[in-house]
């Protein structure tokens, strides 16, 4: 019985941490979809076992006015207590299932799950989703925490850039959709324009790049605007998308969208869709970010440029969450071949990562959190590399590497917001 008490509750833990995660109370059927997840992690063997456990369990459980009362060694939790009968013997009649038919639910349910914790903003990879979803405790070489590792270089950029140079990003995107995919060209992009601008992967996928109209006379009124409230510009229409400017002249994206810049003396906006509120103040919550693209190279230009291109693709959520993990595995074989990264945990979440260090490091908190998306000071402490001390360690050449400019009305949103002081509580009146 002893072996049973301890696959049950290694298994109430994963499910309390699973439903935890997914932001939703557990319920004992969540016993029962652990089992049909973990078989899409362990072996059919582990899960066989696991299910003959909980099948165990539950025939030994003593139900009393609606109390349930579980063997002995058992580590109850407050939710398998009293559960409803319905829910006990929806449970019960649900585990009782043949194997192979419990194991079957495994991928729908799994494959849901992870996307709902994309969708709630969770930046973790493909393997780190099924780990944290089922349990799994992975391969037995310590994964390094993304939040505590050093964060990426130019230098580093490089490397993977060298790696990946004789791939078009061009001719990869159009892959995407005309043909078999050559994702090293996507690649390419992806990981050049999250260490330059901080995106999540999955808002480099709807984003767009706002450039100075080119039918309009731009007023020193006018350039400040932009610079000062983009959010403004945009709404009172002092520019326009980089493809309508690029169709308006007949030159490429980015030659179109340094000309606009050139002839108006205002920068181009980037607008990036926010794929992430949970860590966001209720206040300053917003479906977008604006990032202000102030004296941005040529090339930062081009690539930004080009990225904002994959919101055309009109590619399903599945087909852009395998793309990345594609892309994830290409990544990481590059790192296999580069000294430079050994040790690292190398993903697309660590050029995130790394602009969040570089911002943090070169501006002000609040600027920092209106560029990154996280508003909650909490969340921004942790974000990026940890127990950082500038002019140390060897050429990090911070204040070479470009960065753009927050929006600097939200940025002074947030500034006043984490310095405001809770109301005092009234002063008792003396009886």
């Amino acid at each position: 019985m002893e072996q049973y008490v301890n696959v049950i509750n290694r298994l109430i833990d994963c499910a309390e941490r699973r439903c935890e995660a997914l932001s939703r109370p557990a319920r004992l059927i969540d016993l029962v979809t652990q089992l049909s997840i973990r078989s899409r992690a362990l072996s059919v063997a582990t899960v066989n076992v696991e299910i003959a456990a909980v099948r165990k369990i539950f025939s030994e459980v003593e139900r009393t006015d609606g109390t349930c009362s579980w063997p002995t060694g058992v580590t109850v939790r407050s939710w398998m207590e009293a559960p409803g009968s319905d829910d006990f013997d929806a449970a019960m009649q649900s585990v009782r299932r043949p194997y192979r038919t419990i194991m079957e639910d495994g991928e729908e349910i799994l494959s849901g799950e992870m996307e709902t914790l994309r969708l709630n903003g969770h930046d973790l990879v493909e393997e780190e989703l099924v780990e944290l979803l089922t349990g799994k405790k992975g391969d037995t070489k310590a994964r390094t925490d993304q939040k505590s590792q050093r964060f990426l270089n130019a230098r580093d950029l490089t490397a993977i850039e060298l790696e990946l140079s004789l791939h078009d990003p061009i001719d990869s995107l159009n892959s995407l959709i005309t043909g078999k995919a050559r994702l090293e060209g996507t690649l390419r992009l992806f990981v050049n324009v999250m260490w330059f601008t901080g995106m999540r992967p999955v808002e480099v996928w709807n984003c767009a790049l706002m450039v100075p109209r080119i039918d309009l006379a731009f007023t020193p009124e006018m350039v400040r605007m932009v610079s000062e409230n983009p959010s403004m510009a945009l709404h009172q229409e002092l520019m326009m998308t980089v493809e309508q400017a690029s169709r308006d002249t007949g030159d490429n994206l980015g030659v179109a969208a340094r000309n606009a810049m050139t002839r108006s003396g205002a920068p181009s906006i980037l607008m990036i869709k926010s794929a992430k509120t949970t860590n966001q103040k209720a206040e300053l919550k917003s479906e977008y970010r604006l990032q202000v693209l102030k004296k941005i190279p040529t090339r930062q230009l081009n690539l930004i440029a080009l990225a904002t291109q994959c919101r055309k693709l009109r590619l399903t959520v599945e087909r852009k969450d395998s793309i990345r993990a594609s892309m994830t595995r290409i990544l990481k074989q590059i790192a296999k071949q580069e000294p430079r990264f050994e040790g690292m945990n190398l993903n697309l979440y660590a050029f995130r990562h790394s602009f969040a260090t570089r911002a943090k490091l070169a501006m002000e908190p609040h600027q920092a959190a209106a560029l990154t998306g996280h508003t909650a000071k909490s969340t921004l402490h942790v974000y990026g590399e940890r127990n950082l001390r500038s002019g140390t360690g060897g050429g990090r050449r911070l204040d070479q590497d470009w960065l753009p400019s927050p929006d600097p009305v939200y940025a002074e949103m947030i500034r006043q917001t984490w310095t405001a002081r809770p109301a005092a509580a009234p002063a008792l009146e003396s009886s």
